[in-house]
């Protein structure tokens, strides 16, 4: 069952990416090798945000990450710059 984002306790990242950038930022695996391998202290079951404290791994590569560090790699990738207006909640692209 869907749980809505404000019903979940955990920590949301402020930058939830779309379904074409999630991928591996080490190898580029996609679902199902790239993912959410378990979820935040806190997390609603059937929260579909990604959370900072997620562990996300990749079987292709076996990379690991938190899903804070993911977002900072996606975002890197994708050469997107915080926005300074809303202070993260948006990002420019270039």
């Amino acid at each position: 069952m869907y749980t809505p984002a404000y019903d979940c306790d955990a920590v949301h990242t402020k930058y939830q990416p779309s379904s074409k950038e999630w991928r591996c930022p080490k190898c580029s695996a996609r679902f199902p090798k790239f993912g959410v391998e378990q979820a935040a202290d806190g997390a609603k079951q059937g929260c579909r945000r990604l959370h900072e404290e997620d562990d996300v791994v990749c079987l292709a590569c076996g990379g690991s990450w938190s899903g804070l560090e993911v977002i900072k790699l996606i975002k890197a990738a994708s050469h997107y710059e915080t926005c300074p207006t809303c202070h993260g909640k948006g990002v420019i692209t270039p």
